[in-house]
């Protein structure tokens, strides 16, 4: 919210070492392209929402790294894309989490899709949710492209990981 002046100003006067090209503030502004700010009331749901999938027992396997990392033949891919043709068009699927569960010679048995979902609302009424929005076209969407990657691999059924904000 700078005037245009002092943003050069500031630019040019360089940061606390006397570096001009390269400032603090232009570091910053580079860094800062093509992001939206958020409020701190955002922000604070964010995080809220993050602890509770981490700390609940039953979505917490989805989010600890540790514990991923020591699982043998289980890969967690997050926010995986996924190229691919249908009826002769190119299409793209942006799969929030895919885990590959893979045998000991590391063939792939089966793939499971989840993607995650916030709501204003109660998790208890996602269902309806699901049925408004057509969440179950956008699973069907992602088990295709799933189909296309992993040929000839199960595909579980997908599910959605739902928190209220």
């Amino acid at each position: 919210k700078m005037k245009d002046d002092t943003v050069i100003d500031r630019i040019l006067s360089g940061n606390s070492k006397g570096s001009t090209i390269g400032s603090d503030y232009f570091v910053d502004l580079c860094n800062s392209y093509g992001k939206q700010i958020i409020s701190a009331e955002e922000n604070a749901k964010i995080i809220e929402v993050v602890q509770s999938l981490r700390g609940n027992p039953v979505t917490a396997k989805y989010f600890d790294r540790e514990v991923q990392a020591g699982l043998e033949n289980i890969n967690f891919y997050y926010q995986l894309p996924i190229y691919f043709e249908y009826i002769g068009i190119k299409c793209k699927a942006l799969l929030d989490l895919v885990i590959e569960v893979k045998d000991k010679e590391g063939n792939t048995l089966y793939v499971e899709p989840i993607d995650l979902k916030t709501t204003s609302n109660t998790t208890l009424n996602f269902l309806s949710a699901l049925k408004s929005f057509r969440y179950d076209i956008q699973a069907a969407w992602y088990t295709l492209a799933l189909e296309s990657m992993f040929k000839g691999v199960e595909i579980k059924p997908f599910k959605f990981i739902v928190e209220s904000t």
